[in-house]
């Protein structure tokens, strides 16, 4: 059985978390057409507990480098759930600007294919940021007036941020992509609402084919197939 890719809805949206604006899909720039390893994750509930779960990313040096995770999707959980994450929650660069005074900040994406995806991203016309196999290369700017933050986002249309960290001027910073996260939702969570440290999560590496079972009293293990 198929399904379709997650769609959020017009109200999900509009109660999405301002400081993290989505990216509609017609403004990423082309990529190539490969695409990262294959990541799926099968959710096998031992009874109907409504279980309310938030998807995010994180890098693989999240500890080094810090930045926050951010909730770029939501799944309640009934029965049997399948997520193939290419195809239902694809895995893009995400960067963003923001000008001190303004309502939201300027964002921009680039499908993710690998750590070293070579591109160009403007923001505005102040400042545009590059990436390769070193990492993002952050150019001058006035950090009095702008801050400006990279990492990851998810979904087709419109595109998430899903990680973000916040960067300085004239840095090289290497963002090497590490997995997918389920999150168990802290209470009514929203897309662009930050994840906390405390939050119990399973961490799912690119690549990987996993199963997250919960027991009759609600606990979740994840293993790999």
């Amino acid at each position: 059985m198929t399904s379709p890719p997650f769609s959020p809805t017009t109200a999900e949206i509009a109660q999405a978390n301002p400081r993290f604006t989505p990216v509609a899909a017609g403004t990423a720039p082309a990529a190539t057409a490969a695409l990262p390893p294959a990541t799926t994750v099968t959710i096998k509930p031992a009874q109907d507990y409504a279980i309310a779960l938030v998807a995010t990313f994180y890098p693989m040096n999240l500890a080094q480098l810090g930045g926050e995770r951010i909730v770029a999707g939501l799944q309640t959980v009934d029965t049997n759930v399948y997520i193939a994450f290419n195809r239902d929650l694809p895995l893009s660069w995400f960067a963003s600007v923001y000008k001190t005074g303004e309502i939201r900040p300027n964002a921009a994406a680039f499908a993710y294919s690998s750590d070293a995806d070579s591109f160009t991203l403007p923001l505005n016309k102040a400042i545009t940021l590059t990436h390769d196999s070193a990492g993002w290369r952050i150019p001058s700017y006035d950090s009095s007036l702008y801050q400006v933050c990279v990492g990851f986002g998810l979904g087709a249309d419109p595109i998430f941020c899903a990680y973000s960290l916040q960067v300085s001027p004239v840095k090289t910073v290497l963002v090497a992509a590490g997995g997918f996260q389920l999150v168990r939702d802290a209470g009514s969570q929203d897309i662009g609402d930050v994840i906390n440290a405390t939050e119990e999560a399973w961490s799912m590496p690119i690549g990987g084919q996993y199963i997250l079972t919960f027991d009759a009293s609600g606990n979740g293990t994840l293993t790999t197939r």
